[in-house]
């Protein structure tokens, strides 16, 4: 394994382990839907050459952890590492966002995420539109915990 690789590993193997520690206690709060550990059942998202891709087109799976202020979220492609990133949310009434802090991809400095979303028979479905126009759409299922 590359030194490269493993740096990418332990990063998000530490982003991750945060985030699932930090969410604990919060995971019970009723004033924040989205705190808590939460899997892709699917999505798609629109390419630079204007066509969908599905995730479960490109086997995409993916977990994302959240507690009151923080996300963290790694996906694989194939059982392949695709992607990774965490930062901060905020959310209010219909609208989500996300402040990216460290991701695995190009990024612009300062870029942010929006989403409209909806929370509805257990399922978190996100709706990201640039200039008027869906260009990803995602829905998550809250991981119940297994602990007593």
């Amino acid at each position: 394994m590359s030194k490269q690789w493993k740096g990418f590993v332990g990063f998000y193997f530490f982003t991750f382990l945060f985030a699932t520690l930090s969410g604990s206690a919060i995971a019970r709060d009723e004033q924040n839907p989205f705190a808590g550990t939460w899997e892709l059942v699917s999505g798609k998202y629109l390419g630079e050459d204007k066509k969908w891709t599905r995730s479960e087109d490109a086997k995409i799976t993916a977990l994302k952890i959240l507690n009151d202020s923080h996300y963290s979220f790694i996906s694989l492609s194939k059982g392949e590492f695709w992607g990774a990133g965490s930062g901060t949310y905020q959310f209010e009434k219909s609208k989500y966002s996300e402040i990216p802090v460290y991701v695995s991809y190009p990024m612009e400095k300062g870029q942010q995420y929006h989403f409209t979303y909806e929370m509805k028979d257990g399922i978190w479905t996100n709706r990201r539109y640039e200039k008027g126009e869906l260009v990803e759409e995602e829905f998550w299922r809250k991981v119940q915990s297994k602990q007593p």
